[in-house]
């Protein structure tokens, strides 16, 4: 067998070209693609066969949920503290399961500390399995900086 070396740039134009052809076919979000990717060992073909096969496994299996409804009202309980914040000091995942930012920049700066389980963060609640997107790990790591 011969075995060639990417170089860092290469790895990464092919890891856009696959991002790249999974958006165009499956019509999802750049990073749902990447997510999705990574779980199948960056096989575009394998990800739209397994997609078209069982769209809902595939969605479960990296916590890809359908955005929750905003909760009502002014204020929302932190899942992790219990205690009573505004909706405006409160983070969370698509689930809408709400969390001071307290208490989510401890679990993001954890995961972020982790290393690479942060690309598949999900939601802090043990029975949720809806995704972090890296907009909400982003965000928290510039208020925590």
């Amino acid at each position: 067998n011969k075995y060639v070396v990417l170089t860092k740039s290469d790895i990464l134009r092919r890891q856009k070209e696959a991002i790249e052809n999974v958006t165009s076919i499956l019509g999802i979000a750049d990073e749902d693609a990447a997510r999705i990717l990574r779980r199948f060992k960056w096989d575009a073909n394998r990800v739209n066969e397994e997609w078209f096969s069982d769209m809902e496994a595939v969605r479960a299996a990296v916590g890809m949920v359908d955005e929750a409804p905003e909760p009502s009202g002014p204020t929302d309980k932190c899942m992790i503290c219990f205690e009573d914040y505004p909706r405006s000091a409160m983070r969370s995942a698509a689930c809408k399961h709400g969390f001071c930012v307290d208490c989510w920049g401890g679990y993001i700066s954890n995961a972020v500390n982790s290393g690479p389980t942060v690309l598949d963060l999900r939601c802090p609640l043990p029975d949720c399995k809806a995704e972090v997107r890296s907009g909400g790990i982003g965000r928290q790591q510039h208020i925590w900086s």
